[in-house]
């Protein structure tokens, strides 16, 4: 099965956020992208994840997320959230 269309099934399920930045940072993505420019992918196939700003949100807002989560563990930790 091609790439775009395995992560447009595994969209909808709940797709890991490790695997989705892989797909969009590892070069897969770009040839998905240029393949459903130039029409080679099925009419029918969902593009969900060849949105650019919907995934490169999607990972900004789990980073930010993660550093926001270690600044309140790192408070906590040394007392200083009572």
């Amino acid at each position: 099965m091609h790439s775009c269309a395995s992560f447009s099934k595994n969209w909808r399920q709940g797709v890991n956020d490790d695997e989705l930045e892989q797909y969009y940072t590892g070069g897969q993505w770009q040839k998905d992208f240029a393949d459903d420019e130039a029409g080679k992918l099925p009419e029918e196939l969902k593009r969900g994840v060849l949105s650019e700003d919907a995934v490169y949100d999607l990972i900004t807002d789990h980073h930010e997320t993660i550093l926001r989560m270690n600044r309140i563990i790192t408070k906590a930790i040394e007392g200083k959230m009572l």
